[in-house]
């Protein structure tokens, strides 16, 4: 599967693939989350949830993040 991830931005949303969301996150803007997961193959549009959640960025995911249920993905 070639999945994307699109991210909303207030200038605008964006996509990237899933490998390089997980890799390098939100960087500079660190309430950036993606919005839905799309397989560039078939132009399927999947759910948020098929991203692991400590990948999703979500108001959620950080606060799992800090009462140390996992590890951070991207420490700064």
């Amino acid at each position: 599967m070639n999945l994307w991830v699109s991210v909303e931005h207030p200038w605008g949303s964006f996509a990237m693939p899933l490998d390089d969301w997980i890799a390098s996150g939100p960087v500079a803007r660190p309430l950036l989350r993606p919005s839905s997961v799309i397989d560039q193959d078939t132009g399927t549009i999947y759910p948020v949830s098929k991203i692991p959640l400590r990948y999703r960025n979500s108001t959620w995911s950080r606060w799992l993040i800090r009462m140390g249920l996992f590890k951070n993905p991207w420490p700064v």
